[in-house]
């Protein structure tokens, strides 16, 4: 009797190649094309699935009509307040607007950052345009990016574009010299140094203390670059920043002269990096027999085809020891692996 292990959805699945119990039926796997019928009703009947993205607990992608924003809400937009959340609410200065298209994300961030934006984006060109939507978002440990394009016009004031998340901020600003990303929380302010005149995809993880509600929070914000590979461009582990919830976002363009353009898309919160659209590098998946960067049905069938048969020395099909022989220890490598990554 063998066992291999099918843990592509973190469910296992023993095989017997004397005798298997699978959907309600009883089949012999001694022969090849039974072993084949087995695999196939296996994957065909979703045990063998491959993982399913996470998804966020609020999106907002501004996927409506161009025009005024006052008063609409996204129409593929979640995770807002159900009352007091249902249209973005401008203050008492101009309104902005949904503009055509989406923000690109910066090429630099294709490795790292998978969400593909759609539809429209939002645009604040006029003075002091703030608007802002209620969140229902509560949860421990929190997950969020967006995409923001400034274009601050330095010889007026200190133009600054805001997103405030109720618990801190993240801010562009110039001050007479380059206009750079800030970070705002209870404990103050810091200028990270960062360029911000150029399109820049925000990713911040936000931890609540469990134990006390005025103990330190943990708040670290990173700028294109990736969170799960790099440290965080901002950091802090020393001032409260609430109690478990997000109970608003508001975007501001903090300018009474002249023209600065500001542009926003692709608001994710999250309980886990995957559901904000950042993933991890794929993984080095053995049993990736055709180097494809995952294992499928044809690493699978490639095992099939040559089961109980000798191969030569350094064949990719011969997985398990370099035995020269295509047997079960091999097919066991590709069935624990299959669906990765």
């Amino acid at each position: 009797m063998w066992i291999a292990r099918c843990a592509a959805n973190a469910r296992t699945i023993d095989w017997f190649s004397e005798w298997s119990v699978n959907m309600g039926s009883v089949l012999r796997a001694s022969r090849l094309g039974t072993m084949r019928g087995v695999v196939g009703a296996l994957i065909a009947s979703g045990l063998c699935a491959p993982w399913a993205a996470s998804a966020p607990v609020l999106y907002e992608g501004f996927d409506v009509a161009t025009g005024p924003l006052h008063g609409k809400a996204g129409a593929t937009s979640f995770g807002f307040d159900a009352v007091l959340g249902t249209f973005w609410d401008k203050s008492i200065f101009d309104d902005p607007e949904v503009g055509a298209g989406s923000i690109a994300a910066p090429g630099s961030t294709a490795g790292f950052y998978t969400a593909v934006p759609v539809g429209n984006r939002v645009i604040q060109d006029f003075q002091g345009t703030t608007v802002t939507r209620t969140t229902a978002v509560s949860a421990p440990h929190l997950y969020g990016t967006f995409l923001a394009t400034l274009s601050l016009n330095p010889a007026v004031g200190t133009p600054r574009a805001s997103v405030l998340y109720t618990n801190f901020s993240v801010f562009g600003e110039t001050t007479g010299g380059p206009t750079t990303w800030h970070v705002q929380t209870a404990a103050g302010v810091t200028n990270t140094g960062i360029d911000a005149n150029t399109t820049t995809l925000v990713s911040w993880e936000l931890v609540f203390d469990q134990v006390n509600s005025s103990n330190p929070d943990t708040l670290r914000v990173w700028f294109n670059t990736n969170p799960l590979s790099a440290p965080a461009d901002f950091q802090i582990t020393s001032a409260n920043l609430g109690q478990n919830l997000l109970g608003g976002l508001t975007l501001r363009n903090d300018i009474f002269l002249g023209i600065s353009t500001v542009e926003f898309d692709e608001f994710r919160i999250g309980t886990d990096w995957q559901s904000v659209g950042i993933q991890p590098a794929p993984p080095v998946c053995p049993g990736d027999i055709d180097n494809s960067g995952g294992v499928d049905v044809d690493d699978l069938n490639a095992i099939l085809s040559a089961f109980g048969g000798p191969v030569p020395p350094g064949d990719p099909r011969d997985l398990a020891n370099n035995d020269g022989l295509i047997d079960v220890d091999d097919l066991n490598v590709v069935l624990a692996n299959f669906g990765c990554p």
